[in-house]
């Protein structure tokens, strides 16, 4: 069984090294798996504390380290993050990374340049809710990129197989990574039309999304929920996605809150039917017509392959496992990277490497 050590909720205010040795100094560092310390606020001095503990952790494999800087200051934080990010490149078995909801904003981004570009064993990163924009978007990027070129030069397949995030930049950048398993985009999708006057030909989030999911054959797990997806969106999803076969591993499609119509949920039914062999749930809470015959129709197609279909917003005991609150741990790939090889060729060494193709391509805008 994983050594675990949790302080996760406890609410405290760590600002100096004295404030966290009391929670460290007893503990055998050597043995830990897994870290989680969401809820408390750690200052300059205890995060340089904790970046020399982290740098002890050689088991380490899952550093949940979500919503710890807590009514930090932006002259803080840098600083703060830098220590830790230096800890984290130290622990070479880590395989999950949960730095969200910290709103590190662009200004804090680039202590995570290092730590991203130069780890290899990471399979999981979530960067949700971090208030990052399109430079900081554009900077994360650029650091999976290198990270790609140097995993080509060594020899070795890309690791990485999730990603939760929130910024079109990053989302045009991984168009290539063609071993993501784990999808999530919730509340992240811009459907915004271009404005009056503006001819500029960027396209908007829910395009860079279908491109990207055009690109994830062994996507496993997506969610699209709260995106207020617009009806040429859905239609996308479900005709160059979904019926065109771009993802047949699906198992786990969440589309809440979307203002689906029944119009969809009719090309829904032959794309399920047909094209996705290997999905057992689709949640369709908080759309429209939900109680129409084509509803019906798509749930008796899924019944019929132990599957079901949600409709209304009690199913938490239903997403149990599907990773769906970023405040949940996500359970590490437990699969090596060789495996993925072995099935995928040399695809398996280029997974990201074609990153570099896209970051030169991207250009980086406020529009969303």
């Amino acid at each position: 069984m994983a050594a675990v050590f949790d302080l996760r909720n406890r609410q405290l205010r760590l600002d100096t090294r004295p404030d966290i040795e009391p929670h460290f100094g007893t503990v055998d560092l050597a043995s830990i798996e897994e870290l989680y310390l969401a809820y408390n606020t750690f200052g300059i001095g205890a995060a340089e504390a904790l970046g020399e503990y982290l740098a002890k952790m050689k088991m380490l494999k899952v550093a949940g380290l979500s919503d710890i800087f807590g009514t930090r200051t932006i002259d803080e934080i840098p600083q703060a993050l830098t220590s830790i990010c230096r800890g984290l490149r130290s622990c070479t078995q880590l395989v999950e990374l949960n730095l969200s909801g910290n709103a590190f904003g662009a200004r804090v981004v680039e202590p995570l340049v290092p730590l991203i570009t130069h780890h290899r064993s990471l399979q999981v990163l979530k960067l949700y809710d971090n208030g990052f924009g399109p430079e900081a978007g554009a900077t994360v990027a650029r650091a999976l990129s290198e990270s790609a070129r140097l995993s080509r030069e060594e020899g070795v397949p890309s690791n990485l197989r999730v990603i939760i995030s929130g910024f079109s930049a990053l989302v045009r950048a991984l168009r290539n990574c063609r071993h993501l398993r784990y999808l999530s985009l919730r509340d992240t999708v811009s459907t915004e039309d271009l404005e009056e006057g503006d001819d500029r030909p960027e396209r908007r989030g829910w395009q860079e999304a279908i491109d990207l999911l055009q690109r994830t054959s062994e996507l496993e797990f997506l969610d699209l929920s709260d995106c207020y997806l617009p009806e040429p969106a859905i239609a996308a999803l479900v005709t160059d996605v979904f019926a065109a076969g771009k993802t047949p591993r699906l198992h786990t499609v969440l589309l809440e809150n979307n203002d689906i119509e029944e119009d969809s949920y009719i090309a829904l039914i032959d794309a399920i039917v047909n094209h996705l062999p290997a999905l057992r749930l689709i949640s369709l809470a908080w759309n429209n017509d939900l109680e129409s015959d084509a509803v019906q129709s798509l749930s008796t197609a899924l019944e019929e392959r132990g599957g079901h279909v949600i409709v209304d917003n009690d199913h938490d005991e239903d997403l149990a496992g599907d990773m769906l609150d970023r405040q949940k741990d996500t359970e590490y790939v437990q699969e090596p990277a060789s495996s993925v090889e072995k099935e995928s060729g040399e695809d398996g060494i280029d997974a990201v490497d074609d990153l570099v193709k896209e970051i030169a391509r991207m250009s980086v805008s406020n529009k969303p």
